[in-house]
């Protein structure tokens, strides 16, 4: 431990060529009432790891709300079975895997990998009481690490990624929060091998250095927005609706910037099936 920072580092054996990047997500619907091990299970099985694969690297475990209080019982289970070299659980609102995403149903998701040979992860949990020195996560070898960060919303997650920013400031940086059932309920896991899996403390951080002369990170947004056309002045409106942009009917403002797109199919694509409206806000309010 170095200033609340846990970790381990887990530097992966070579796999043949053909296994260098092996990766598989499932997903398995977690009824509410029912037993927290049978869509494990199921996701473990549809997961359908190969046997002449390597053991995973990184696996990630999603557990649903209606099962947080067994996320240490179900990295458990996954650990025994897919035995990879870091686990990190936790519990969220929905979940993808497998080419399936659920949002209102309760579901377990897993994904697991294989990284290029001379790829180390290094696991670091951020305690509550204080922040870490992060320049212990880089040997300082000239490899760029990359940052998974999964924290809850009790934690000090945004001073965490500002230091890492000032640490490595040309590193990336991604993850997300955790969706706690209350501010009493750990909601994220981690797990090594040889190490027994654990709920971390609310309030905690769950990170994971990503680094290695064979691997390079690259960041998407799963849900956002991209800006198109110029900015407008809402002229007149009936409650919700929209009715002129800058002195003119919206839907006139609207067919010149379509116009504007002709070629771009993807774009217009967007606009038709999944148009948004940003609002600006003046600086100060």
């Amino acid at each position: 431990s170095v200033h609340g920072l846990t970790f381990s580092s887990y530097p992966r054996r070579a796999a043949p060529p053909s296994m260098a990047t092996e990766w598989r997500s499932s997903l398995a619907l977690a009824p509410v009432l029912g037993s927290w091990q049978d869509p494990v299970d199921a996701a473990i099985e549809s997961l359908a790891w190969p046997e002449d694969a390597p053991d995973p690297d990184l696996v990630m475990l999603v557990m649903p709300r209606a099962h947080a209080s067994s996320l240490q019982q179900a990295c458990a289970q996954v650990a025994r079975v897919l035995r990879p070299g870091q686990l990190l659980g936790v519990v969220g609102a929905g979940a993808i895997g497998g080419k399936e995403e659920v949002d209102t149903d309760s579901a377990v998701s897993i994904l697991a990998g294989v990284f290029p040979a001379e790829t180390t992860l290094t696991p670091f949990v951020l305690a509550p009481e204080r922040m870490p020195v992060w320049s212990q996560l880089s040997p300082g070898d000239g490899d760029r690490p990359a940052f998974l960060l999964l924290a809850d919303p009790f934690s000090a997650v945004t001073q965490a990624a500002a230091a890492l920013d000032d640490a490595f400031p040309s590193a990336v940086v991604a993850g997300g929060l955790s969706c706690p059932t209350s501010d009493s309920v750990p909601s994220l896991a981690l797990g090594s091998r040889g190490a027994q899996c654990r709920t971390l403390p609310v309030g905690s951080v769950l990170g994971l250095s990503i680094r290695g002369p064979n691997v390079e990170v690259h960041t998407a947004c799963a849900q956002g927005a991209t800006p198109l056309g110029p900015s407008y002045e809402v002229t007149s409106c009936r409650e919700n609706l929209v009715l002129e942009l800058d002195g003119r009917p919206a839907i006139e403002r609207l067919t010149e910037v379509a116009q504007g797109l002709q070629g771009d199919e993807r774009m217009l694509k967007l606009m038709r099936s999944a148009l948004l409206v940003g609002v600006h806000f003046p600086e100060g309010e």
